[in-house]
């Protein structure tokens, strides 16, 4: 329950995810973004500003290789049904206010 996406043909960046639970829904690790950099071949992590606090259940990317959208996630208690828009070169998050029903 991640996503990720490739950024200009280098970076690869990862979001979200989950821990190994017995329950029934997913325990959020934590809301840093991981990138690699294929080039230098080096793991960093990576804080974008409002990025929510949630696994991901679809994601997408953006109009521009600088933008991933994640639709819904869980942070291991409630679901979200918001749609975020992560934008890497600003470094910032942005609720869209767009809500679906699960």
């Amino acid at each position: 329950m991640f996503a990720s996406t490739v950024i200009d043909d280098r970076y690869i960046y990862v979001y979200g995810g989950t821990q190994s639970s017995a329950s029934e829904r997913p325990t959020l690790t934590t809301n840093i973004f991981e990138r690699y950099d294929s080039s230098a071949n080096i793991w960093s992590n990576i804080v974008i500003e409002g990025a929510p606090n949630l696994s991901a259940f679809g994601w997408s990317e953006g109009a521009t290789s600088s933008e991933l959208f994640i639709l819904g996630g869980s942070d291991g208690s409630i679901l979200n049904e918001s749609l975020y828009k992560i934008d890497f070169k600003q470094g910032k998050a942005v609720n869209l206010g767009v809500e679906y029903e699960f």
